[in-house]
């Protein structure tokens, strides 16, 4: 490659491009080398080249010989044809004094011939501007009376199109009066209607929430009497799974006829849930009737109830026959009643300022939340009702593929007024307690989830159905004796921070 390179001196860019810098320098003083050395050649080949044309091309001077064999001389004058000098240099006079007068003679000639032409040139082109201004002239005046005539004709038709366009405003004007006047008295009219329909609208919204606020307030001293009850069975019967998606034993369900029974009583009365339609700013109704769910939390004077801590797996053994190991979910409904008589009291998905987090999702299955998490950035998370176990789920977007956390839901016998008897944690962990979801999630947001890793839970990802929340099945209980509310239990209250004998009940 080398020996070709310097044959024909020249390299490929694509070679120079791979080779090192040093490489590079060393190629290129070879080329440098083999360069001078030809160069060297070649002024050799040269020097020998003109020393061969000087020998060979060398004039040489040879005296002309005579019939005796020596040099023949011509001495001017001695032979008779031969001219005198005198004769020779009038000769050439002659001739020199002829030429001249020739170039004079010529010279004179050209003069005379180019101020002919100039003047010939010169009339030419006078008698051409002179007809030329002749022609502009005509042309002057005929552009004047065209540009006289032409601007007549501009001011008519200008004042033509200015009186056209003072009739088409003025049409215009008196139909736009005469729309906005239809307008004005349609807009007066629709007023006048929907006055009307407002008012009856609130008399027959009046009379529905005093109908529903008296069955409210019987079904309530219904619920007070089997309360106690209820809770009680909620003590013996509340146990959390904790195995991570595991599928429960169809012989071992928890869900048997003789420990269900907490599942059918009727729930507490606390707060209520209601369905209600978006209004607009001037108080019309929604012609979409789009349907959005409320929560509100009412406080009580009561102290809470304690639950009894649920039973682990090695912990199962030693308690008495109303718990088992798997208490798990045997249907959806399960979940539910779960949710609405043991977390809705407590809140723990409901953002600071009392309305449901954006980020809490209802019962979704794991593809779905994945489905939902594929296409957002890395840091995307939600917080999903389990239906595998009573507690909840964490997916989110991280950096390789979307994960899945279980959180478990656990409950100890303290009795206190802070509420540190309810707290969620990982599944299988057992140093990280937190008193609420938001508590988690704050933790998780400027914290790794994982070790070696830079998983965090960033941006929430809120209802991708903008109709109907995947919630909202969590909080439909709709009765024969109510269908406006859903009762939550008295002895809870949502804010935390507050002693429980402050908090007061209403309706």
């Amino acid at each position: 490659m080398l020996q070709q390179i310097l044959r024909d001196l020249y390299v490929d860019p694509e070679i120079i491009s791979g080779l090192p810098d040093e490489q590079k320098q060393l190629l290129f003083c070879k080329m440098r080398e083999e360069q001078i050395r030809r160069w060297h050649e070649k002024e050799l080949e040269l020097e020998n080249i003109q020393e061969f044309k000087k020998l060979k091309n060398g004039k040489q001077v040879k005296f002309k010989l005579g019939s005796d064999g020596n040099e023949w001389v011509w001495v001017m004058g001695e032979h008779k044809d031969d001219k005198t000098i005198e004769q020779i240099l009038e000769e050439q006079i002659e001739i020199q004094a002829e030429q001249e007068t020739n170039v004079e003679r010529e010279a004179k000639e050209m003069e005379i011939h180019n101020k002919m032409e100039v003047e010939t040139k010169r009339l030419l082109d006078e008698e051409l501007r002179k007809k030329q201004i002749e022609e502009i002239s005509n042309n002057i005046q005929e552009a004047r009376r065209i540009f006289e005539r032409l601007e007549i004709e501009t001011r008519r038709l200008m004042t033509e199109k200015e009186e056209e366009e003072k009739r088409k405003q003025q049409a215009y004007f008196e139909r736009l009066k005469e729309k906005r006047k239809h307008e004005l008295l349609e807009k007066l009219k629709e007023q006048q209607r929907k006055s009307l329909k407002e008012n009856d609208d609130i008399n027959e919204r009046n009379r529905a929430w005093a109908a529903a606020e008296e069955k409210a307030k019987k079904a309530e001293l219904i619920q007070r009497e089997v309360a106690k009850k209820v809770r009680t069975d909620y003590r013996n019967s509340m146990q959390l799974n904790v195995c991570f998606d595991t599928s429960p034993s169809p012989s071992s369900s928890f869900y048997s006829s003789a420990s269900n029974s907490f599942l059918h009583a009727p729930p507490l009365t606390s707060s209520i849930l209601r369905s209600s339609t978006d209004l607009d700013q001037n108080g019309e109704r929604s012609k979409s009737k789009e349907k959005t769910v409320q929560i509100e939390f009412v406080r009580s004077t009561t102290k809470p109830n304690t639950i009894d801590k649920p039973l682990n797996i090695n912990e199962s053994t030693n308690t008495s026959g109303l718990l088992s190991s798997n208490t798990v979910p045997s249907k959806r409904d399960d979940v539910k009643q779960w949710f609405r008589e043991l977390e809705i009291p407590y809140g723990s998905f409901l953002s600071s300022n009392g309305h449901i987090a954006c980020w809490f999702h209802g019962i979704i299955t794991r593809i779905q939340a994945e489905q939902m998490l594929k296409s957002q950035r890395i840091g995307t998370y939600l917080i999903r009702v389990n239906e595998k176990i009573f507690g909840y789920a964490l997916s989110y977007r991280a950096s390789d593929h979307c994960r899945h956390l279980l959180i478990e839901v656990l409950s100890t016998e303290n009795g206190g007024n802070s509420g540190d008897d309810h707290y969620y944690r990982f599944l299988g962990s057992k140093n990280e307690k937190f008193q609420s979801l938001n508590e988690l999630i704050e933790k998780y947001s400027t914290n790794p989830i994982r070790p070696n890793s830079n998983d965090m839970l960033i941006y929430p990802l809120g209802q991708i159905n903008g109709q109907q929340p995947d919630y909202f099945d969590l909080f439909d209980n709709k009765t024969p004796s109510d269908d406006l509310y859903i009762f939550l239990d008295t002895t809870t209250s949502l804010n935390r921070s507050k002693p429980y004998n402050e908090i007061d009940t209403h309706l």
